[in-house]
């Protein structure tokens, strides 16, 4: 896959996590609805083997069934996490507006 051409999700799994910013992990979105959209919690942790560590950093359940389908759609766990706390830091600066 060319460069040029590749997903928002293709270039932030391509690209070094020191080469990210905040502006990159807010524009990553889904799109709609996938596969992982409706799969629960318990699910998805017998589907992420690395579920621990993610519930070891996040502590709402519903931000680590987040994080955890982010990881099943290919992203790595430190930038699914990132991804994650991005989206939550979003969400608090929009309710203190």
């Amino acid at each position: 896959m060319s460069k040029t051409h590749a997903t928002p999700l293709q270039r932030i799994i391509d690209t070094p996590m020191r080469r990210l910013r905040f502006r990159d992990f807010t524009r990553l979105k889904v799109g709609g609805r996938d596969k992982f959209s409706n799969v629960r919690l318990k699910r998805l942790k017998e589907m992420v083997p690395d579920h621990i560590e993610v519930e070891a950093v996040l502590e709402d359940e519903k931000d680590v069934a987040s994080c955890l389908r982010w990881i099943l759609r290919g992203l790595p766990l430190h930038k699914a996490i990132r991804k994650v706390k991005t989206d939550l830091e979003v969400a608090e600066n929009a309710k203190t507006r």
